[in-house]
């Protein structure tokens, strides 16, 4: 959001201030709050069936996003995606710690982690360059798909582990 913030500002007629906080604050803040959302609900159905419908509407959200017409609708939908995207965070990390052997949990974690933080840094990256190139809409015109995709190829791929009488 952080490359996209000046270029949103003057085509909607604001501020890149005001656009920074539609675009990046929001998002944020409900991030945050999806993840003592969606940790509890990924251990209480599974984690499966947090993931795929999580993504499936971060796809959707991400999509609407490319046609919003005001910093208003970008404030709202950077909210929504930020509380779905935290489904896919807080259940996937879940899933690893479950779904893996002991001896390779560690690792799992790990390169769990690594992919969020790098995600922060090629996702600023691929912003800018997607930006200046075809237009801030299809920076998520174009990850919406991605998004869609990967929903349906975790809904066909991902096997959910035994749950535990812990949950």
């Amino acid at each position: 959001a952080i490359p996209l913030a000046e270029v949103v500002g003057k085509v909607l007629g604001r501020g890149s201030s005001a656009a920074a906080a539609a675009l990046g604050t929001t998002y944020a803040l409900a991030y945050g709050i999806g993840f003592l959302i969606f940790g509890p609900l990924s251990d209480r159905y599974g984690r499966k069936p947090i993931l795929v419908p999580g993504l499936a509407v971060l796809a959707l959200v991400t999509g609407g996003l490319a046609a919003a017409s005001s910093l208003h609708v970008i404030a709202v939908l950077r909210t929504v995606q930020g509380l779905v995207a935290a489904s896919f965070s807080a259940a996937a990390l879940a899933y690893v710690g479950e779904a893996l052997p002991p001896r390779w949990r560690p690792t799992g974690i790990g390169a769990i982690s690594t992919a969020f933080l790098s995600a922060g840094i090629l996702g600023q990256v691929y912003s800018q360059a997607v930006g200046e190139s075809l237009g801030w809409r299809w920076v998520f015109g174009l990850a919406a798909p991605a998004l869609l995709i990967a929903s349906f190829a975790i809904a066909m791929i991902l096997i959910e582990p035994p749950h535990s009488d812990e949950r």
